[in-house]
């Protein structure tokens, strides 16, 4: 999958120097009262497509040591 531009992006998380295979991942930052938010969008490549339409999950990995709270959408619009 491909980093995409999220609507109402105001942060970006710029590629690390030397990682050419890295792309930016521009985010949206917003608080939900007492908690921080930061989303994201992510475009399937036409292999993913056929595969997920396929039945195949969508792997999330997190790198780090644990487990944040997350959560996955497709919008509607």
């Amino acid at each position: 999958m491909q980093p995409g531009r999220i609507r109402n992006s105001n942060f970006t998380y710029t590629a690390p120097e030397g990682m050419d295979n890295c792309q930016d991942l521009h985010v949206q930052v917003f608080d939900d009262g007492d908690v921080r938010i930061m989303s994201s969008a992510w475009i399937p490549t036409p292999e993913e497509v056929k595969l997920i339409a396929a039945g195949q999950p969508i792997h999330l990995h997190i790198y780090g040591n644990g487990h944040p709270v997350v959560s996955m959408t497709v919008p509607e619009d």
